[in-house]
């Protein structure tokens, strides 16, 4: 992409991953046979299940240590925190933030940015972003590398702008999280709603006291009772408040008592 196939806003610029960084480079593994390199380890060592099991920003441990010795023989190297470690291999396209001095695998470059110029935050989400329409190697198994990353085209904002749209980011995803939070407290409310109802129904004194006592002389009770649960069916099938399904549940009562009046119920 070129500025003449896109006018970018004033202040931005077109430029690529491995021009906006310290150090873009990829990690290593310790040889396993040496016991040396992992025995009493101190230097937290990141695979790509470390990234894969976590389900947050931030990656603030890992399952398994290495020695300094570990480090100086091998391709790792100690990456400072507040780096962004992207994964290449297998899970492809996942970045997270590491809060703690680490070394990686093979599997997973590092990003270091330049500090105070560019927002760690708007490069996390950039590259969150870019995961899944990556251009990939391999035909059984699709992997980046480590060139693939490095020629990441970016459209870089002035700092103050980068700074405003991951400000507006993280806002968006807060209130996504809220109603994801609500959503799923309604549904558990729900489900405890359905199984009262349902033993109100057909256990407890709601013929009584609607009117319909003589079950057994009629089929209308029986389409009365079919509806109101597929109604509360419905709504919790769409995370709907309770407050609108006890709304509904006093309209279809009302409307089954127009279609069906006490004089046909009683026949």
């Amino acid at each position: 992409m070129s500025q003449q196939e896109l006018e970018l806003p004033k202040g931005w610029v077109e430029t690529k991953l491995n021009d906006i960084a310290i150090r873009l480079q990829a990690g290593g593994t310790p040889s396993t046979k040496q016991s040396a390199y992992y025995e009493n380890g101190k230097i937290p060592f990141v695979k790509i299940d470390d990234i894969t099991d976590t389900n947050t920003k931030y990656l603030e441990t890992t399952k398994i240590k290495i020695t300094k010795e570990g480090l100086n023989n091998s391709s790792a190297w100690l990456v400072p925190e507040n780096s962004i470690l992207y994964s290449m291999y297998a899970s492809y396209g996942l970045p997270i933030i590491n809060k703690i001095k680490v070394a990686t695998n093979q599997a997973i470059i590092v990003y270091e940015p330049p500090k105070e110029l560019i927002s760690l935050d708007f490069i996390y989400y950039f590259l969150k972003f870019m995961g899944p329409f990556s251009t990939t190697k391999g035909t059984t198994q699709k992997n980046l590398n480590a060139g693939i990353v490095k020629n990441y085209q970016v459209l870089l904002p002035p700092l103050n702008e980068q700074k405003r749209i991951v400000s507006k980011i993280n806002q968006l995803f807060s209130y996504i999280n809220s109603i994801e939070q609500s959503m799923k407290y309604t549904k558990q409310q729900l489900g405890g709603y359905r199984y009262s109802y349902n033993n109100w129904i057909f256990h407890g004194d709601f013929k009584e006291k609607f009117g319909f006592s003589s079950i057994g002389k009629k089929n209308h009770w029986a389409k009365c009772s079919k509806l109101l649960v597929e109604v509360l069916l419905i709504r919790q099938n769409q995370n709907i408040g309770m407050g609108m399904c006890l709304g509904l549940l006093v309209q279809t009562y009302m409307e089954l008592k127009i279609f069906f009046p006490e004089e046909q119920l009683q026949n």
